[in-house]
């Protein structure tokens, strides 16, 4: 679905690309899953002894794998990174609703970081160099494309998914789906 959503955010932009292109140039770690990822607070990644890839440096797993068993996914540095090779791109950490209507009304698609709604149970493990990753059963992405409201206070935005088609989500739910990843995304200049 990154790969997807970023396709969809550079076709905005006039840019046309194939997937398949753009996933090469995102990469892949194939790094097996090892170990339990489920692991529930207060137990630490140590303690789960799960290791995997890096999503923030490849899309981590099989690519067509079982979420969260074979495949996983990718985050928002690598779809970054790629975007700025045809367009100016920024990552944001730590997003507001205001930040994306702002970005919204500049003409600016978002790339969103977040989960399909049914799963969102958290997940941790250890990359093979020892880094802890931070991650969501279903992650997800979506672009937002509009929003409701005022700018200031958006009371709910316009996605399009790249499995679900356009969907309106209100700012309440939307928020809740985008902060277990941080509520990062890819600004597509």
């Amino acid at each position: 679905c990154e790969v997807a959503a970023l396709r969809m955010a550079l076709g905005y932009r006039g840019v046309r690309t194939t997937e398949a292109e753009l996933l090469k140039k995102v990469g892949t770690d194939p790094t097996p899953r090892t170990g339990d990822v489920w692991g529930s607070a207060p137990r630490s990644p140590d303690a789960i002894g799960a290791t995997w890839g890096d999503p923030d440096v490849a899309f981590v797993g099989n690519v067509d794998g079982i979420m969260s068993k074979t495949g996983y996914g990718v985050y928002a540095r690598p779809i970054g990174r790629v975007a700025g090779e045809y367009r100016k791109a920024q990552v944001i950490e730590n997003g507001t609703p205001k930040l994306l209507a702002e970005e919204i009304n500049a003409g600016n698609p978002v790339i969103v970081w977040g989960f399909i709604p049914s799963r969102g149970r958290r997940m941790t493990w250890k990359t093979l160099g020892g880094k802890d990753v931070q991650a969501v059963d279903g992650e997800h992405t979506r672009v937002v494309i509009g929003y409701t409201g005022e700018a200031d206070a958006p009371t709910g935005f316009l996605v399009l998914d790249p499995v679900y088609g356009e969907q309106y989500w209100s700012t309440d739910k939307f928020m809740k789906n985008w902060e277990p990843l941080g509520k990062t995304g890819v600004i597509v200049y």
